[in-house]
């Protein structure tokens, strides 16, 4: 079975209990075919784009999967809607887990309902900041840019606090 090369996700969940959404979500992964590298600090960040809602609790993981693209970004949509995600189209609300995925190695996808990297991943704080906790190196494989020059550069002026818990410990 082939393993590919880095696979990096972003989580979110402002709903329920935060911290157990993250680590179940985290778990459900493991169990469908990833293999758990790293997993960022933990930010909570308030919601953009929705108002009066709850702080989102954000990190990202680190991963390497057999599954290629699409049977992963359906296995992470499995995952949300086993943990309770609603999806509406073209709101943006709130939720018990929300799972991005962000690099896939060095693949770029221009699909309809997949882009890699995620399109709009260098404008939010709260991704930025987790992917650097993994890999302050880390090359947007599209531009070829450094991620830490978009977090530099970063149109989002929102507060992004590390919280204090850890998710994940490498055995």
């Amino acid at each position: 079975m082939e393993i590919t090369p880095a696979v990096y996700l972003s989580l979110g969940s402002n709903l329920g209990n935060r911290k157990q959404f993250l680590e179940n979500a985290i778990e459900l992964l493991a169990q469908k075919g990833f293999s758990i590298v790293s997993v960022s600090s933990v930010y909570q960040t308030p919601a953009i784009g929705i108002e009066g809602a709850p702080d989102f609790l954000n990190c990202c993981v680190k991963a390497n999967t057999h599954l290629n693209p699409n049977e992963l970004i359906r296995t992470i949509h499995e995952i949300e809607l086993h943990l309770g995600r609603i999806r509406r189209e073209n709101e943006t609300t709130s939720r018990t887990i929300d799972i991005d995925l962000i690099f896939y190695g060095n693949t770029i996808l221009h699909q309809p309902d997949l882009q890699v990297p995620h399109p709009r991943y260098h404008e939010r704080k709260f991704v930025l900041l987790p992917l650097i906790d993994l890999d302050d190196g880390l090359i947007d494989p599209a531009q070829g840019i450094p991620v830490n020059y978009f977090l530099k550069n970063c149109p989002d002026k929102s507060t992004v606090e590390k919280y204090p818990l850890s998710l994940f410990t490498k055995e």
